[in-house]
C-alpha cells in the first residue's frame, strides 16, 4: 500500500511538473505570435467589433 501512495505521489508531480512545461510554452508562443503581428489599426468608423 506503501509503495503505491509512493508511485501515485511521484506520477502527480511528474504530471504537474509537464503540464507546468507545455503551459509556459504556450504562453511563451501566445507572446512571440502577439510580437509578430502588426498593431491593429482602430476603426475608421468608430464601431465596435465583436466577434
Amino acid at each position: 500500500m506503501n509503495l503505491l501512495l509512493t508511485l501515485l505521489g511521484v506520477l502527480g508531480l511528474v504530471a504537474v511538473t509537464l503540464l507546468g512545461i507545455v503551459g509556459s510554452g504556450l504562453l511563451a508562443a501566445k507572446r512571440m505570435a502577439e510580437m509578430n503581428e502588426p498593431p491593429s489599426k482602430p476603426d475608421p468608423t468608430g464601431r465596435k467589433t465583436k466577434s
